[in-house]
């Protein structure tokens, strides 16, 4: 739902209306709430995205996560045309990412991985693509089996 004046539109109505009515009632919603309406608009506003839901870190990955689940495929070309250069190499300083018992070296390596676990094939392909585009090689990923007992 969005919502435009006092009035609530449904995101369905409006990307089944034509262009021309289309554009007649966007000249009333704000610029970031047209993100989600078609993919013209999210590549117009995507910007915006990363302010209105503060996106950093944490919420990042949330916001990498809600795309994947919904294979949003659109979304993750955007995204990881933004985000390839930094996602591609190995995190600085030793870090890592550690996912049900796997340490990733590279957070692109991570993403694929969950696009296998949520099966979005459409993301998946996106991702793939960015690997032979940018001639990025698919790190291996470690698996360990210990437990850290805390006492």
């Amino acid at each position: 739902m969005l919502k435009a004046g006092n009035n609530l539109i449904s995101f369905d109505i409006l990307s089944s209306l034509p262009d021309e009515i289309l554009k007649l009632i966007l000249q009333f919603i704000a610029n970031d709430n047209q993100i989600f309406i078609n993919a013209s608009l999210y590549q117009k506003y995507h910007y915006l995205i990363y302010d209105k839901y503060e996106l950093y870190l944490k919420k990042l990955e949330q916001y990498i996560k809600f795309i994947l689940r919904n294979d949003f495929n659109v979304i993750m070309k955007q995204v990881l045309r933004e985000k390839i250069r930094i996602w591609s190499v190995y995190f600085y300083h030793n870090k890592k990412k550690i996912y049900k018992k796997k340490i990733f070296y590279k957070y692109l390596d991570f993403i694929k991985e969950l696009s296998n676990e949520y099966e979005s094939n459409k993301c998946k392909e996106e991702i793939n693509k960015s690997y032979r585009e940018n001639k990025i090689k698919y790190g291996k990923c470690k698996n360990f089996n210990h437990v850290i007992q805390i006492s």
